[in-house]
């Protein structure tokens, strides 16, 4: 998006796939070094040494200098006005989209024709693909109790049916309920540490048969 091109950008995808394996990575000589060393870190071949990989990753993302200028309290917030509000006239203004794309014929991507088929196939087949698994989520909160508005207290945050924690053992963050219960997939769950299955749980409740 700085440049206008891949970093990696060759004529042919075949080209350009080999450069992404091989090729050094290359930066303008008048791009800011804090720049091109952010793009560079998230752009290692060994995801071991990848710029935000661990369990700090997080936090090494947010601390590059790259972001010195940011407040990510107001990110969150939304508080942070764009430095640039395109005035609209209607919904179907495209006055600000660039006339070479405009001028391109529309074409379906294969996800988009899979959609589509989706949406005309008979609902039974769709169940195909989870043959072997008894569970099936059916709460249409979950997505919204999960993630809780920025406006949320630390209390709100722990009563919702998702927050994370990090697990002791394992150095990982994993899923947990705020306190002990069965959920609907009949695996008993601990906010106590450890995560995961308790003894005497069904393990193919949640992975399948």
């Amino acid at each position: 998006m700085l440049m206008g091109l891949p970093p990696f950008w060759a004529e042919t995808h075949s080209e350009m796939y080999g450069r992404v394996l091989d090729a050094p990575l290359e930066f303008p000589e008048d791009m800011d070094p804090v720049t091109s060393d952010f793009i560079a870190g998230l752009l290692r071949r060994d995801p071991a040494e990848r710029l935000g990989t661990g369990v700090d990753g997080p936090i090494t993302i947010r601390s590059h200098p790259y972001f010195d200028s940011l407040q990510w309290t107001d990110v969150y917030y939304r508080r942070i006005k764009p430095p640039y509000v395109p005035n609209l006239k209607s919904e179907t203004d495209f006055s600000h989209f660039d006339k070479d794309f405009l001028a391109m014929t529309p074409r379906l991507s294969p996800s988009t024709m899979q959609q589509t088929q989706s949406a005309t196939m008979d609902p039974s087949l769709l169940d195909l693909a989870f043959q072997g698994y008894s569970y099936t989520n059916t709460d249409s909160n979950y997505m919204e109790d999960a993630f809780p508005s920025p406006s949320a207290t630390t209390s709100d945050l722990q009563h919702s049916s998702i927050y994370y924690y990090e697990d002791d053992d394992y150095g990982s963050v994993e899923a947990a309920t705020s306190d002990d219960r069965h959920n609907d997939s009949g695996v008993t769950t601990s906010s106590s540490g450890g995560g995961g299955l308790e003894p005497g749980s069904n393990a193919s409740h949640v992975y399948g048969n």
